[in-house]
């Protein structure tokens, strides 16, 4: 990794560095944050469409099922010999059957997790392997600039003991 230098010819300090690292993680956070601003909007917008059609549906689905019913009920009505009450129970009784098993199934469609900002997650993760990655690196090159320095001192040291 080639290190930037400063801009009088020397290596950039610490301080420097970590100025340089928290710039590039803050702008690293604001596009992570405007990336999953977009596909939120992205998906609300795709639940809005889904949700209006699904209204129009019911409605409709409401006021057709309204008169089968009706229809129903008077046809087992007259299968029972005129009784038109237990012709509608019966109705009912099946419709709400129906009814619960379509529920159900719309609930699993629900939950199934559509909704989840894969792209952000995803990019989330590879930002965190980017990120431990450089701390590793950091930390390597941090090391090694400890020992380029102790090592010539150390060195020296006995040379400058037995001079004085």
């Amino acid at each position: 990794m080639q290190q930037p230098h400063a801009g009088n010819g020397a290596e950039p300090g610490l301080t420097d560095l970590f100025r340089r690292l928290a710039d590039h993680a803050s702008a690293l956070v604001r596009g992570e944050v405007a990336l999953a601003k977009l596909e939120m909007r992205e998906a609300a917008r795709g639940l809005m469409r889904d949700s209006s059609k699904l209204a129009i549906a019911f409605a409709l689905a409401w006021f057709g099922g309204i008169a089968l019913t009706a229809a129903a009920a008077i046809g087992v009505g007259h299968l029972l010999g005129g009784r038109f009450g237990f012709g509608a129970l019966i109705v009912g009784v099946v419709f709400l059957l129906v009814g619960g098993l379509l529920a159900r199934s719309g609930m699993r469609v629900f939950s199934s997790g559509e909704l989840r900002p894969e792209a952000t997650l995803a990019s989330l993760d590879r930002t965190g392997t980017w990120a431990r990655q450089e701390l590793r690196e950091m930390k390597q090159e941090l090391t090694a600039g400890e020992h380029e320095t102790i090592e010539p001192a150390i060195r020296h040291a006995p040379e400058r003991t037995l001079r004085s």
